[in-house]
């Protein structure tokens, strides 16, 4: 795959994983290489069965959560987010996730809390600053988002998703 040699790397990923079905590695690099191909679907069932087959594997969770994110899945990104956080209650990346997807579900409760347990986790973390800007503008209180931003660039001065939203 880091040839970019994408085809005879999933025939190899897949030999292997008819050779151990029960190795969740394999699982898991078909779903990078789909997701590398742009097949998104295919990519989210491989992460998920990569999770399937070691539930604490949280690098599994996570890309399956992203990937359902990007797709506009809410429920199931928040799903697997928090699937994340039961193994590392401190993961900064899956806690910023869950409170997008919580808040993109209107939650804003509930992704302000969790947007505050990442901000405790990593205090210099600049993503969960700006995931806390993103919902002060997603619940109407633009002075408090361009501070937060402004935290986040405070943390990060080359913060790209702050400096857009600032401007």
């Amino acid at each position: 795959r880091a040839l970019g040699r994408l085809d005879e790397s999933r025939a190899a990923l897949e030999r292997a994983a008819a050779l151990a079905p029960a190795d969740y590695a394999h699982a898991f690099e078909l779903g990078v290489l789909f997701e590398v191909l742009g097949r998104g679907e295919e990519s989210i069932a491989h992460y998920e069965r990569s999770a399937a087959l070691r539930p604490g594997f949280a690098t599994a969770h996570l890309a399956a959560g992203l990937q359902r994110y990007r797709r506009g899945d809410w429920a199931g990104a928040a799903e697997r987010f928090r699937a994340v956080v039961a193994l590392e209650p401190r993961h900064v990346e899956a806690l910023v996730n869950l409170g997008f997807a919580l808040g993109e579900q209107g939650r804003h409760d509930e992704s302000l809390a969790t947007l505050e347990s990442a901000i405790r986790a990593d205090p210099s973390a600049a993503s969960a600053r700006h995931a806390m800007g993103w919902l002060m503008d997603r619940m109407g209180r633009p002075t408090e988002a361009a501070a937060r931003y402004e935290e986040a660039l405070a943390r990060d001065p080359r913060h790209f998703e702050s400096l857009r939203a600032l401007g």
